[in-house]
């Protein structure tokens, strides 16, 4: 395989903070954020489910 020079990057609180100051960016994602928020929720709901599931007895 070749070697390739990615470098992966944290997405913590200071790469967003990061990103978010640069121009247009605030307003694009101000504009999906009805989509993360639902994305967010989605995710959420999937692992509490996924929890749930893990913690009932197995029956066949």
């Amino acid at each position: 395989m070749t070697d390739t020079a990615y470098q992966p990057v944290a997405h913590d609180t200071a790469f967003r903070q990061a990103l978010l100051e640069k121009p247009g960016v605030k307003q694009a994602y101000d504009a999906l954020q009805d989509e993360y928020t639902s994305l967010q929720m989605t995710l959420q709901d999937c692992e509490t489910a996924t929890n749930e599931v893990s913690k009932s007895p197995t029956t066949f």
